[in-house]
């Protein structure tokens, strides 16, 4: 589970949609099955019951959990307000425990605070195949044989241009440069990144 927190209007969400994740995939109702909820810090406006019990059913049944940060700006006059604000604040620490990976927005721009992203975005099936019989095996320094996944061979997310989340850079003639780039042969992280950023791969296929 990934927990997103930032100030308002800090890019929260257009940072949860780059990890593949549609609009029809957020939801600020704990109870329905989508993945992503939004406005965590509500769920405790007027929640009289134990916070940690709370953050640890949204981390079994989330698996990304957007908080607003309410707690750095003036200091309500209301009791109440002050409270909430409390509340929120400690439901963002439970959460973080729980999460595998927390991330804040400043800006739009995304700052890790715990783990790792592509770790944190869960996927099940096949995804790991070493060719050991390359010649060019393996193509990128700095990972054990064991553990170089060679499944992406060419990674699908070239295609994301600056968005790739990768460590490139661009060529003289604005060719990106992938040389120093392990991102997708580390074992699992290429299947999960591909799978976090689906929609956008999809979108990008039907044009």
């Amino acid at each position: 589970m990934i927990l997103v927190v930032g100030a308002l209007a800090s890019g929260k969400r257009s940072y949860v949609s780059s990890l593949g994740y549609a609009d029809s995939d957020m939801s600020a109702d704990m109870a329905d099955d989508r993945p992503v909820l939004l406005c965590a810090e509500e769920l405790v406006r007027t929640y009289d019951g134990d916070i940690a019990e709370l953050a640890q059913r949204i981390a079994e049944a989330k698996r990304v959990v957007v908080c607003t940060e309410v707690g750095s700006g003036i200091v309500p006059v209301d009791k109440g307000e002050r409270a909430w604000r409390e509340r929120a604040g400690r439901l963002s620490v439970e959460i973080a425990k729980r999460a595998d990976a927390v991330v804040r927005l400043v800006c739009g721009i995304p700052q890790p605070v715990k783990g790792t992203v592509a770790k944190a975005v869960r996927y099940e099936g096949h995804a790991f195949f070493a060719n050991r019989d390359c010649k060019y095996f393996p193509c990128h320094e700095g990972i054990d044989e064991d553990e170089f996944n060679c499944l992406f061979c060419y990674c699908p997310l070239y295609a994301l241009g600056p968005h790739c989340g990768g460590n490139f850079t661009y060529t003289e003639k604005g060719r990106k440069n992938c040389k120093n780039c392990a991102l997708p042969h580390v074992r699992d992280n290429g299947a999960a990144i591909v799978a976090a950023h689906y929609e956008q791969l999809a979108q990008l296929a039907s044009n």
